[in-house]
């Protein structure tokens, strides 16, 4: 309409067809009647209204679902409330920086047992329970990888060394190890780690455990020999720290 409107009021087009007034009603064909004009407050609602239609939708979105379930709360983890309620003076992190540092291993494992805390942490044998299916160096090496990796949960409270001992030819292959965890139990190795449940754990050293020369030498060659261990070539050894 505004088109129209501004063309038939252009001189040009007045010279031509003169005014054109615009109609008032509908033109309807013969037997048609015109359409009623809308009631006082028909058609559109009134924005204040609509407004507080958004309004409401919004306060209907904003409810909360009685089904919904509660957040859960983050439970610490064991050994981090551990530390909270029984402190020890051993540092793990110290201790692995010692390991990886030392001049020689006699100097770190001397360092070692100066500074380990036997009621706040406890030293454990590994052996795994499948050794007879073991048939490739390699594959067993990949194994020790792998339960490494999966056992990260529980890095900054555990240090352990893993060997793939023996050879294939003969074929006689074995993965063994030792490890140093905070507390007095395995247990929580095991709950980060469900591959550990594929070994047997002895414990070497902890609460009401005497500390004898034998564990330490025993717990020297696992972490120190490079060479032989328990009278096998050592195939392969990995350090978790």
């Amino acid at each position: 309409v505004r088109w129209f409107t501004t063309c038939v009021n252009q001189p040009a087009f007045k010279a031509v067809i003169g005014e054109c007034p615009l109609a008032k009603k509908e033109l309807t064909a013969a037997g048609q009647t015109a359409k009623a004009a809308p009631a006082d407050g028909g058609g559109k609602k009134k924005k204040g209204k609509k407004g507080g239609d958004k309004k409401a939708e919004k306060k209907e979105k904003a409810a909360p679902d009685p089904l919904e379930p509660a957040p859960v709360k983050k439970v610490d983890h064991p050994y981090k409330i551990m530390d909270k309620e029984h402190p020890s003076p051993f540092s793990m992190d110290k201790w692995k920086k010692t390991y990886s540092n030392s001049a020689t291993y006699e100097e770190g494992m001397a360092a070692f047992w100066e500074m380990f805390d036997p009621k706040g942490w406890s030293i454990w044998h590994m052996d795994y329970n499948f050794n007879d299916e073991n048939k490739r160096v390699f594959m067993a090496g990949n194994a020790v990888g792998g339960f490494q990796q999966r056992s990260d949960e529980i890095r900054k409270w555990a240090f352990g060394v893993q060997d793939v001992l023996g050879q294939e030819d003969p074929c006689k292959i074995e993965i063994k190890g030792i490890w140093l965890f905070r507390g007095d139990t395995v247990e929580h190795m095991k709950q980060a780690n469900d591959d550990a449940n594929w070994y047997t754990w002895t414990k070497l050293a902890g609460q009401e455990m005497e500390l004898t020369e034998e564990t330490k030498l025993r717990v020297y060659n696992y972490w120190c020999q490079e060479n032989e261990l328990e009278g096998m070539p050592i195939a392969d050894s990995k350090v978790f720290k």
